[in-house]
């Protein structure tokens, strides 16, 4: 087979989005069905048919349902922030201080941009994706929209008599219709595995030399694309788009999973969309033949718009290890000899009669409690002989699957009355060694997830860069709790910075979380004297702020008070000296200038060690009591 022109195929984008997806094809068709199929086992039922007879059970309990919800629940942080920083260089210290001004703006604007997208909103199926499948993926980009919104205003109508003659003017209430801008920031978009490609041998994303993203859309989104300029001949497209009014719902994509549990197509009425992603240049084709725009990668940061996470990641390969697939096996295992168990009770509970054949009419014998069955011989009749200890010979097998479905996957075995023989998990020891061990688990898999989400706030910052108005207004609570405004300038954002994750923490329960912050602070507040003393004094605002952190306060800048607080000290009394009684306010003697030197014993954070023999004596009743 002749080898294709390099240089006619790079004149023909539908060439080049064709053949990279036909590549990338041949090993994303047996991704897709695994994940329909670990879906499939998710949701507890099983598609193709049973070949079993009809009587027999054929239930199916969603076991990994339970154990996946679990385990989202100990990764899931809906206070997800990011933490922007600059990026060490030499610089004056002036410009530095502009970096850090700068990154508190940047910092604030992106809290703001995911407060608005609802970003909490999506984690939840961003990581269940991943749980299921092994890997998920999201797209960020700008988004800007705009449309017709109504509000009321106060307006002024004209009074005029019968004759046209005015008489004055009136208030009233009318409603005002005004075009408004709805949404200008960016976004994060949880996208469909099952729709997104990359370069067949890649090790990872950023390896990858292409990623494709499909996309189904109305005929009207994209006639409206054109509208918009977003394509067209400006944007390297074709002029003629008509031939895709009569393509909606000829191209199909694997719709196992929808026809199954909700008997929908998600490509009805829709055209496929291909987005071709390199790091150069963005080529859109649509129905594989129309070619809708083709223009350099509009984003500042140079990469692909998406981000891709697993919960554990696989060796050298895109997908990773889905969660499902680890007991999967299990599952089914748990799901035979439960229904055995049910069938031997069914038999038990309905016994089969056997009945010679010499007799005339077996369906003379009524079977229900205190019937009479005459017949010659007790052989003619009788139940089949089924051992009652069927249905519990499987019950010690259930429930060691049960507790390796808990154990293999990270989750705490003794919430599901798990058996197990390696701890024992009915004692305080043991339950505290399994959940240790499970919160690890789940804690490295939460880091995979929150180490690829550092790429969504460095893109926000990017595109804020990129594309934010000359000026931003967003609101921010201040010190002492008042709600302000804060204006951030485009250029006051500018420049490079390192993002980060702000829940990566070691605790995972968040009792833990607030014991070792309180803890943190007791420390720091008593020996804040000792530091004071020496010359060091310590910033406590941090160990603060770590504080209201751990207890899930993200605005803790309205705990401090914008007003500096009095000094607390003695109450009035008579002037220093030995005139006045004692509490009355006065010192009742001058001290000494040396009281307060580090080795006298008046010093509260002396380090005498004459004073910490006294003190300990003290505290055992004095030197009489010593020995």
């Amino acid at each position: 087979m002749p080898s294709r022109d390099p240089k006619k195929r790079e004149n023909d984008p539908v060439a080049i989005v064709v053949d990279d997806l036909s590549s990338a094809e041949k090993v994303h068709q047996d991704f897709e069905d695994r994940c329909d199929e670990w879906y499939d086992s998710y949701r507890g039922r099983l598609v193709q048919g049973s070949e079993a007879e009809a009587w027999t059970s054929k239930l199916h309990p969603p076991y990994i349902h339970q154990i996946i919800e679990t385990i989202l629940a100990g990764m899931l942080d809906r206070s997800l922030t990011f933490a922007v920083r600059p990026r060490p260089k030499q610089v004056e210290p002036d410009q530095w201080q502009q970096l850090v001004t700068g990154a508190q703006a940047l910092e604030d604007l992106i809290s703001y941009e995911l407060d608005i997208d609802k970003f909490a909103d999506k984690l939840r199926p961003f990581y269940l994706q991943g749980l299921i499948c092994g890997v998920t993926v999201a797209k960020t980009y700008w988004v800007a929209t705009s449309g017709k919104t109504k509000r009321l205003e106060m307006k002024t109508s004209e009074i005029h008599t019968g004759d046209g003659e005015f008489i004055g003017r009136l208030p009233t209430i009318q409603e005002v219709e005004r075009h408004s801008i709805l949404r200008d920031g960016p976004t994060f978009e949880v996208v469909d595995v099952r729709d997104f490609y990359w370069q067949e041998g890649a090790t990872s994303i950023e390896t990858s030399k292409f990623a494709i993203h499909k996309l189904w859309k109305l005929y009207e989104d994209i006639e409206e694309g054109y509208e918009a300029g977003i394509y067209g001949p400006e944007m390297g497209g074709d002029a003629d788009f008509s031939s895709l009014k009569n393509a909606e719902g000829t191209t199909l994509a694997n719709e196992d999973r929808e026809q199954t549990y909700n008997q929908s197509s998600r490509t009805k009425d829709r055209i496929e969309v291909l987005e071709h992603w390199t790091r150069k240049e963005v080529i859109t084709i649509a129905n594989r033949d129309v070619v809708l725009s083709r223009k350099e990668n509009p984003f500042w940061h140079g990469e692909f718009p998406f981000v891709v996470a697993s919960a554990l990641p696989d060796l050298f390969q895109v997908p990773g290890m889905s969660i499902v697939a680890l007991v999967d096996d299990l599952q089914e295992m748990l799901w035979t000899l439960t229904n055995q168990r049910l069938d031997a009770l069914r038999l038990l509970a309905n016994a089969v009669m056997l009945i010679r054949t010499d007799v005339d009419d077996p369906d003379a014998f009524q079977f229900e409690p205190g019937a009479k069955w005459p017949v010659e011989s007790v052989d003619q009749v009788k139940p089949l002989y089924v051992d009652a200890n069927l249905p519990r010979m499987t019950l010690e097998a259930e429930g060691l699957i049960k507790g390796e479905l808990q154990n293999i996957t990270g989750g705490a075995p003794f919430l599901s009355g798990a058996e197990s023989t390696s701890v024992d998990q009915k004692t305080a020891t043991g339950v505290s060694i399994v959940t240790s061990l499970a919160q690890k688990m789940v804690q490295a898999r939460k880091e995979n997830f929150e180490g690829a989400l550092s790429a969504v706030g460095r893109h926000f910052g990017t595109l804020l860069q990129q594309f934010m108005p000359e000026e931003k207004v967003i609101r921010v609570v201040g010190e002492g709790g008042a709600a302000a405004l804060l204006s951030v300038d485009r250029l006051s954002v500018q420049g490079d910075y390192d993002y980060y994750v702000e829940v990566s923490e070691e605790s995972m329960m968040r009792q833990e979380r607030r014991a070792e912050a309180q803890a943190l602070m007791q420390i720091a507040a008593q020996t804040a004297p000792v530091f004071q003393a020496v010359g060091t004094p310590l910033n406590l605002r941090p160990f603060m702020e770590d504080l209201l952190k751990a207890f899930g306060k993200r605005d803790v800048a309205r705990y401090f008070s914008a007003q500096p607080q009095p000094q607390l000290g003695a109450g009035p009394g008579p002037p220093s000296g030995n005139g006045g009684p004692p509490g009355a306010g006065g010192p009742g003697g001058v001290t000494a200038p040396e009281a307060s030197a580090p080795t006298s014993p008046s010093n509260q954070v002396s380090v005498s060690p004459e004073v910490f023999m006294q003190r300990a004596l003290a505290q055992r009743g004095g030197p009489a009591n010593a020995g």
